[in-house]
């Protein structure tokens, strides 16, 4: 029997649903929003957990990181179509969206996100903060090049 699994993630905790390929819950609660305390909380008695999905969101990137290293099969959903998926939902909590999207993601209703690596991420942010360097110091140059006007 497959599993899928739906995270709902908040900077506190994750509200987590894991579904059978009946679509009946099999299990659901919440607990820590790290990697490791997720896996431990979505294993279920040994059995094959097919794939877990999550919105995209700040963490998400680390999550399907971690995740992924945990041997999981995870999509990361782009926020706005798992949002118009929910749109008739009439009692929106954490736990409903956790259920929602295990549900998206036993269907495969949702669109994915392309999540990049660790290594792509960190040249990212070097780049980045070398262009604001290089732009502050170009800035900082014209200044003093500029001259200044004393008064005697």
């Amino acid at each position: 029997m497959e599993f899928f699994v739906g995270l709902d993630v908040s900077l506190d905790e994750t509200h987590l649903c894991v579904i059978d390929e009946g679509g009946r819950i099999v299990k659901e609660g919440c607990c820590p929003r790290e990697p490791r305390a997720i896996a431990k909380a979505i294993r279920h008695k040994g059995h094959k957990i097919e794939h877990v999905g999550l919105e995209t969101g700040g963490l998400s990137q680390w999550l399907f990181e971690g995740l992924t290293r945990e041997g999981f099969s995870v999509s990361v959903m782009e926020a706005r179509h798992v949002r118009a998926a929910f749109a008739a939902m009439r009692v929106k909590t954490d736990r409903n969206d956790a259920r929602g999207i295990a549900q998206l993601v036993h269907l495969g209703w949702f669109k994915r996100v392309h999540v990049k690596s660790l290594d792509a991420q960190e040249t990212r942010a070097l780049l980045t903060a070398r262009a604001f360097l290089v732009k502050r110091l170009l800035r900082q140059r014209t200044r003093c090049a500029q001259p200044c006007a004393i008064s005697a």
